[in-house]
């Protein structure tokens, strides 16, 4: 290889071991909050129509994990098995072409039928602002969004009312007591209380 191959084989290698490190830390803070929910009685749901992994394997449209979410309420029977109820969510926003780098984002999600679905690309179209997901959700608010349903919205995801949250820069949640913070705040925000995601912003 010559030098300028060379240089771009380096920097490929960085931009993915960067990659790599960026997710281990999502990972770590990820389990670290499960455990804070868990503690103070929350049921995790997590994959089947509460959170999971957003991302693609095609090479035009970025081919990484977008967002990762997972979900938690304070019924044994979560939305599967209920009408209408409110849960937390918990996740991270690591790309779309809006923000300027990864966010951690807390808040809660509700539905009004049984069979409402609150997936990873549930969540990626309410929070995100980029592009045609643009269509699906309406958002107010500043600090705390509130993303509700279009007509296109409703239509994909039926039963989902509204998706409330508040976003910080993944790189400061620095410290257990921070994210402890956090998860305090998007329990409040499930249960309409939003002091303690303003004392965070």
């Amino acid at each position: 290889m010559n030098e300028q191959q060379t240089r771009w084989q380096e920097d490929g290698k960085r931009a993915f071991d960067w990659i790599v490190d960026l997710y281990s830390q999502v990972d770590v803070v990820r389990r670290d909050a499960r455990a804070f929910f868990e503690n103070e009685g929350w049921k995790l749901r997590f994959k089947s129509g509460w959170g999971g992994d957003a991302y693609t394997t095609n090479f035009d449209d970025w081919p990484f994990v977008y967002l990762t979410a997972f979900c938690a309420t304070k019924s044994e029977k979560g939305g599967d098995e209920e009408a209408s109820g409110t849960a937390a969510v918990f996740g991270f926003l690591l790309y779309d072409s809006v923000r300027a780098g990864p966010q951690c984002f807390a808040g809660r999600v509700r539905w009004s039928q049984s069979k409402a679905n609150a997936d990873h690309w549930m969540l990626f179209h309410a929070i995100s602002g980029n592009g045609t997901r643009l269509k699906a959700f309406e958002r107010t608010g500043d600090g705390i969004r509130t993303a509700k349903p279009t007509s296109e919205g409703r239509s994909k995801w039926p039963g989902i009312e509204e998706v409330t949250w508040f976003e910080v820069p993944l790189g400061t949640v620095d410290s257990p007591d921070r994210l402890q913070a956090i998860v305090k705040a998007a329990a409040a925000l499930a249960k309409d209380e939003e002091g303690p995601a303003r004392e965070l912003l």
